[in-house]
């Protein structure tokens, strides 16, 4: 998959990238990469996890709304301004002990500027689902 940006040219608090399934699927583990050529130091494109690490949640139907399942604890700390030594393609994994059944997974948090304040936006070049 190549690399997917929210980069519209806009501030915004949160920015995510999602997988939606035709049927409730039982996920067990999801993964998710950003590679360090697609982030740009000046611009963004990273999770700022001042606040909290990027957040994996879940529906559960179609007509659910989000629930947060956990966290890529792994994902660097790092703020809005300060772009993390990611290698490239490092994954960030969340094993779940007990597997969910789920019709979208999504990743969320909030997005980075770089050294440019006037947008913020996040880059995903990986985002993977495993199911029990």
């Amino acid at each position: 998959m190549s690399s997917v940006t929210t980069d519209d040219g806009t501030v915004a608090t949160e920015d995510w990238f999602a997988v939606n399934l035709p049927q409730p699927v039982p996920v067990a583990r999801i993964v998710f990469s950003q590679s360090e050529g697609t982030i740009w130091e000046k611009s963004g494109g990273w999770f700022d996890t001042s606040a909290g690490k990027p957040r994996i949640q879940v529906r559960r139907e179609n007509s659910d709304k989000w629930e947060t399942v956990g966290e890529l604890s792994g994902y660097p700390v790092t703020d809005a301004s300060s772009a993390p030594r990611i290698p490239e393609a490092t994954p960030f994994t969340l094993g779940l002990e007990t597997p969910v059944r789920a019709t979208a997974v999504r990743v969320i948090g909030a997005p980075s500027h770089g050294k440019n304040t006037g947008k913020n936006f996040a880059i995903c070049s990986e985002l993977q689902l495993y199911v029990d």
